[in-house]
């Protein structure tokens, strides 16, 4: 999922619709909301699997656009060019979220687990 270190990290995707400013962009929370509402899985996207490309998009709006109907989400991705580039960024936009929810906390503020 990671860029090359030569390339910029995309965060947010901003455009403008019919006057209507829009931003793209993943959290944790809208990263746990699209793999429950439209069935991501790492794996498909870091694969960039096509049938994950209508669920990145989708869920790219929950963070700030969710009440958004999903027939004008529909409209707008139909008209966006350069799709194969926007997968990529997306992708990569929500592999970066995915990976700060598994991140190892500060040295010092860790819980130590064993199984038992």
């Amino acid at each position: 999922m990671a860029k090359e270190s030569n390339e910029k990290q995309v965060s947010k995707i901003s455009f403008e619709y019919k006057g209507v400013k829009y931003v793209l962009e993943y959290d944790r929370d809208s990263v746990m909301q699209a793999e429950k509402l439209f069935d991501l899985s790492i794996g498909e996207v870091r694969d960039l699997k096509l049938s994950s490309f209508d669920g990145l998009f989708r869920g790219a709006f929950l963070k700030h656009h969710s009440t958004v109907d999903q027939d004008l989400v529909d409209e707008i991705m139909s008209r966006f060019t350069n799709k194969a580039e926007l997968f990529k960024n997306l992708a990569a936009m929500y592999g970066t979220c995915v990976m700060s929810l598994l991140e190892e906390p500060e040295q010092g503020n860790g819980i130590s687990w064993t199984e038992s």
